[in-house]
């Protein structure tokens, strides 16, 4: 099964790249392993990932839109977590 994580930026740039990177390898590996009878879900899963991949790798650089995900720091969404009382 695969796992879904959440993601955060590293300080260091190429450590954040590098975990990225492993992330897409984990999930290329996983989806050779799925058993038959999940194929189709495991292929419109995959395509969804490829979104992803385009989004957070492809376009590293670019600004984020509604709906990507929030690659920040993680010493600063502690920070925000802080400023609302956490």
């Amino acid at each position: 099964m695969v796992h879904q994580r959440d993601e955060m930026k590293t300080l260091d740039e190429g450590a954040y790249r590098a975990s990225l990177d492993f992330w897409v390898r984990h999930i290329e590996t996983q989806a050779t392993r799925i058993p038959p009878a999940l194929a189709d879900t495991c292929r419109r899963w995959c395509g969804h990932f490829e979104g992803w991949k385009r989004r957070n790798i492809e376009r590293i650089d670019q600004p984020k839109t509604k709906g990507d995900d929030l690659h920040e720091p993680f010493v600063e969404q502690v920070q925000w977590l802080r400023e609302i009382g956490f």
